[in-house]
């Protein structure tokens, strides 16, 4: 990338000398932007967790990273060789990457355990990647099918074992073309020394299929357990003290907001018989919203889930999928994979399991606090995309 200065900032003196006239090129603005480099790349990333793919390593090409052409094809967020560009879903991707090339990122892995890695990728003509600890290809080679454009994005799964520690993660580009906007490492349902420890029902008794499942109703056991979220605090201040965002809805009840990608809830709940289930998730969104999908015992049950544009952050719809489901206490996971054009994925009241021979079941009554409200009114600056 070249820059040309175009122009001068003229500082004249007062006539006593003090100031001659100074030219000052804009060129030497534009370096000194180009020169910054965001403070969470320098950081070591916390694992259980969400890793943007533009964070990798500081450093030099062939050290923190592999790139095979010079400059930032992108233009944007750091001055290396890796192309950077502005992502659809907010934020940045890692685009243009080619055969060979890799990027470092320096994790703490909090415990030694059994993870889902996930990759939010797209691309337009497919390809294919991996991912490497400490030198070692932990996660095999991972296939990305045709996405249907650059910016048209899915995320990709594999379960991997990982020590506890500070180690060096590395993608690897191996085929193909293949844009990352982020990776995370969550805990895998039901697996033993999963990383963030064990959750346990909210109220104490798993919450029964058919029927309504709040959204604020989530595990206990905290962050990488009961949920993951992407920042501390509880936005909206209401209903629970964790970093869930919960706040009143304008019909009564609440619902979980200022939900990003990379973020997920957990829920102990009994499925009374094996069979056909149809999902209704209800969401509201004041744009185009982003997708989520829902998981039981690991496994991806729903496919990618579209929160529609509802109008406002309290005007909230019905979206529903078709879902077949074992019997038995189980371990189900809201996963939000992709922002809208928020910023956020939208928010989310409640899901419903309804079977096809039985009516539907009740609407959620107003829940009442599990103890008295003397929670902090814990703030943080608030993004796009939570509660309007």
């Amino acid at each position: 990338m070249s820059v040309r200065a175009c122009s001068v900032l003229e500082v004249r003196g007062d006539g006593h000398g003090f100031f001659t006239r100074w030219s000052v090129p804009l060129l030497m603005l534009v370096a000194s932007w180009f020169a910054f480099v965001p403070s969470v790349a320098a950081q070591t990333k916390s694992l259980p967790g969400t890793i943007q793919a533009e964070d990798f390593d500081t450093g030099s090409n062939g050290t923190a990273y592999r790139d095979t052409t010079s400059g930032n094809s992108g233009g944007k967020y750091r001055s290396t060789d890796v192309d950077i560009e502005a992502c659809s879903e907010g934020g940045y991707d890692v685009g243009w990457a080619y055969p060979g090339e890799w990027l470092n990122y320096t994790v703490n892995v909090a415990s030694a355990g059994t993870y889902t890695l996930a990759f939010r990728v797209a691309t337009a003509n497919g390809g294919t990647l991996h991912l490497e600890v400490n030198g070692t290809n932990t996660s095999g080679s991972m296939t990305v099918n045709p996405t249907g454009g650059w910016q048209s994005w899915t995320t990709i799964q594999k379960s991997v074992t990982l020590a506890a520690g500070t180690q060096v993660m590395r993608i690897l580009f191996d085929s193909g073309n293949v844009n990352v906007n982020w990776f995370s490492v969550t805990s895998s349902a039901g697996a033993s020394g999963g990383g963030g420890g064990s959750s346990s029902p909210f109220s104490g008794v798993a919450l029964a299929i058919p029927g309504w499942i709040q959204a604020e109703d989530f595990d206990n056991g905290g962050q990488n357990a009961g949920y993951y979220d992407n920042s501390a605090g509880n936005s909206g201040g209401a209903y629970r003290a964790t970093d869930v965002d919960i706040q009143a809805t304008s019909s009564g009840g609440y619902a979980v907001g200022w939900i990003g990608a990379g973020e997920w809830l957990r829920y102990t709940v009994t499925v009374a018989s094996a069979g056909t289930y149809t999902v209704t998730a209800r969401v509201a969104s004041a744009g185009s919203g982003g997708t989520f999908h829902i998981e039981f015992n690991g496994t991806d049950k729903t496919g990618a889930i579209q929160v529609p544009n509802t109008g406002a952050w309290q005007t909230y719809k019905d979206v529903t999928k078709t879902v077949s489901l074992a019997a038995g206490t189980q371990t189900m996971r809201i996963v939000f994979d992709s922002n809208g054009s928020t910023g956020a994925v939208g928010n989310l009241s409640a899901v419903r399991f309804d079977t096809g021979t039985t009516a539907p079941a009740p609407a959620p009554h107003p829940h009442r606090l599990p103890h008295p409200h003397r929670l902090p009114l814990l703030h943080r600056p608030r993004v796009a995309g939570g509660f309007g």
